[in-house]
C-alpha cells in the first residue's frame, strides 16, 4: 500500500470564476436566465419578446445587478406558483453561481459569439451593447483594408484571397490594441 506524503503545513488555492461562456441554452441554464423561446429571452436587457422588432438601446433597459439580486431574493423565498409568475414576469431565476458573493449574472456572461457570428448579428451587438457606431467599424477595416491589400486595385473589396485571412501573431496583438482604441474613442463620444 502506497503512503501519501505527510504535510505539515496546509496550502490554500483561491479560485474564481471571472466570466461564464458557452451557447445560449446553456448560459442561460447556468446563469439563471430564461430559455431564448421565452418572453424575456435577452440576458443582458428588459427586451420584451412582443418588442423583438424594436432594436436598440434607448427601447430597452440593461439588467441591473441591484434588480437582478432583489429579483432572485424573490424568487428563493416564492411558492412555486408565485416562482413561476416571476419567471414569466422577469425572466430570471436561481442560480447557483448566485451563492457566490462576487457573482454578477448581468456582467460576467459572454455572448454565444459563434452562433451570432454565423447567425450575422454581432454587428447588432457591436452597434447596441458596445456602443460602437457602424461608421467607425467600417472605417477601421476600410484602413486595414487599404494598408494590407496592395495587390488588388480597389481597396474596398474583400476577396477571399485577401491578406487578412493570413496574418501573423504581431499582426493580430496590433488589431487588437487598434479595435481596443476604437471601443475606447465610440464610448468617449457617446458620453459626452
Amino acid at each position: 500500500m502506497a503512503r501519501l506524503p505527510f504535510f505539515t503545513h496546509l496550502n490554500f488555492i483561491h479560485v474564481a470564476i471571472l466570466t461564464a461562456i458557452a451557447d445560449v441554452v446553456s448560459m442561460c441554464k447556468l446563469t439563471g436566465f430564461i430559455f431564448h423561446s421565452g418572453k424575456h429571452f435577452c440576458n443582458f436587457c428588459t427586451i420584451h419578446k412582443s418588442q423583438i422588432e424594436e432594436i436598440g438601446p434607448q427601447f430597452h433597459y440593461t439588467h441591473s445587478y441591484q434588480n437582478h439580486k432583489s429579483t432572485i431574493a424573490e424568487w428563493l423565498w416564492a411558492t412555486p406558483k408565485q416562482q413561476q409568475a416571476i419567471l414569466s414576469d422577469y425572466g430570471v431565476w436561481y442560480s447557483i453561481l448566485e451563492d457566490l458573493l462576487y457573482w454578477d449574472a448581468t456582467r460576467m456572461v459572454n455572448l454565444d459569439i459563434i452562433h451570432n457570428l454565423i447567425l450575422g448579428i454581432l454587428k447588432d451587438h457591436a452597434a447596441f451593447q458596445l456602443c460602437i457606431p457602424e461608421s467607425k467599424s467600417k472605417n477601421y477595416f476600410r484602413s486595414c483594408r487599404k494598408s494590407s491589400d496592395t495587390n488588388s486595385s480597389d481597396s474596398d473589396s474583400m476577396t477571399p484571397n485577401s491578406s487578412l485571412d493570413k496574418i501573423t501573431l504581431r499582426e493580430a496583438h496590433s488589431l487588437r490594441q487598434d479595435a481596443a482604441k476604437i471601443i475606447k474613442e465610440s464610448h468617449l463620444t457617446t458620453s459626452t
